[in-house]
């Protein structure tokens, strides 16, 4: 049996510009070419908004009446999925509660017996592109694990960069033995294997540049990323 496109309305929470430009970044992705959604609607709460505007211009009906104009908006009922595009400015001003959910789920998500993230915010002009180091100790003395790692950690890679094409290794991922005498202790889980090499691994960002600029990566990654769940949820909808 064959259902209708599930229908999607970004929502765009907040008037600042910020927040804005991540709803559209969204908008702009589904637009260009999601086979499982359809945009029903651009939400946001500022009638200035140029997020809002863009949308009309793209034919896309809006409203600035956030949740409760979405809510009496015709077709509501239709809609099936909703994206929530929060401001990055909130990321920015809880910076201790976004690393140690980070932290969090390294641990939870990723499998590390203990995880620690560490943000750098770099105020440089023009800005640079986003680059993140991975760093991980692992208790594998046998080489043949060392190709099993590699390979796994290049498959995840291809994995994101089908969805987010500028995510890319930024060079071959190292693994290097850990010299007897370096204190690693304090950083292995209590009761943990003593770790025998490093895992280095090194990825670099660039952004689609759909609406937001190419050097914003962590919000392009967020979107993108989104895009790739609602879709997910959309098929497993078509197929029910």
């Amino acid at each position: 049996m064959s259902r209708p496109v599930p229908r999607s309305a970004p929502n765009s929470a907040g008037s600042a510009q910020s927040r804005s430009n991540i709803g559209t970044d969204l908008l702009i992705k589904v637009l260009r070419g999601s086979g499982n959604l359809a945009v029903a609607a651009m939400v946001g709460i500022d009638p200035a908004s140029d997020g809002l505007a863009r949308a009309g211009r793209l034919g896309v009906a809006t409203t600035a009446e956030g949740v409760d104009g979405l809510v009496a908006m015709p077709g509501f009922d239709a809609i099936e999925i909703v994206f929530d595009a929060t401001s990055a400015r909130a990321h920015t001003a809880n910076i201790d509660e976004f690393t140690e959910t980070t932290s969090a789920a390294i641990e939870q998500v990723g499998g590390a017996a203990r995880g620690k993230a560490i943000i750098i915010l770099n105020p440089a002009e023009p800005p640079l592109m986003m680059r993140d180091t991975v760093f991980c100790l692992v208790a594998a003395p046998d080489p043949a694990v060392h190709a099993e790692i590699r390979a796994s950690i290049e498959k995840l890679v291809a994995d994101v960069a089908a969805y987010v094409p500028g995510y890319r290794l930024k060079q071959q991922v190292q693994i290097t033995p850990i010299p007897d005498d370096q204190p690693v202790g304090t950083l292995l889980s209590g009761g943990a294997e003593r770790a025998t090499h490093q895992v280095s691994v090194f990825l670099e960002v660039e952004g689609a540049a759909h609406y937001l600029p190419a050097y914003a990566e962590n919000l392009d990654i967020m979107t993108s990323a989104a895009l790739r769940v609602a879709e997910m949820i959309a098929a497993r909808k078509a197929g029910a």
